[in-house]
């Protein structure tokens, strides 16, 4: 009978650790506190081994960084000032932000209306001089009244009069006979 090494199990047929060659009977005495370093390393070259790098050359050392070195590393110094302090919008240099300024309103300028107004419909914005909605669906009255006919006008006249007098009550005279 043979021991396991990290358990007090006695068994004829236990498995052996491939790296450091010690018994163990199952998967979790394998997987336990004891045997953590050497499981941990095997995991670790299969891994390498399938990522296709050299298991016989020793790992890149794992170093512990904080999270502010991290992101220093990450970032390369990016959105943040010469004391790699990070840089917020009331750090901006007022030269920058006039310089901006100035380059818009340059634009602005030699921009021809037409260019104005596209930019404007693609930002969701509404152009200088458009009409309102009110103004709009005037507007669009006055088209669509243009396209009717005499008659359909006297027609649509008709019935607006029928309807404004049928609103305001208008019909209910008060001279009327009494029942």
């Amino acid at each position: 009978m043979k021991c396991c090494s990290f358990c007090p199990t006695e068994k004829n047929d236990l498995y052996v650790c491939p790296r450091c060659k010690k018994p163990y009977c199952s998967i979790r005495c394998y997987r336990s506190q004891q045997h953590a370093l050497c499981s941990e390393k095997f995991y670790e070259s299969c891994v390498r081994e399938n990522n296709g790098e050299d298991v016989s050359s020793p790992p890149p050392a794992a170093t512990a960084t904080s999270f502010e070195d991290f992101m220093k590393k990450s970032t390369n110094g990016i959105g943040t000032d010469e004391e790699g302090e990070p840089l917020d919008s009331d750090d901006e240099d007022l030269s920058y932000l006039k310089e901006v300024v100035q380059k818009t309103a340059d634009t602005f300028e030699e921009m021809d209306d037409n260019e104005l107004q596209r930019q404007l419909t693609v930002a969701g914005i509404a152009g200088i001089g458009e009409p309102t909605d009110e103004e709009d669906e005037e507007y669009q009255m006055k088209l669509l009244l243009e396209t009717l006919t005499v008659e359909e006008k006297r027609e649509f006249q008709k019935m607006v009069d029928s309807m404004t007098v049928n609103e305001q009550g208008l019909t209910n005279s008060c001279f009327g006979k009494r029942m």
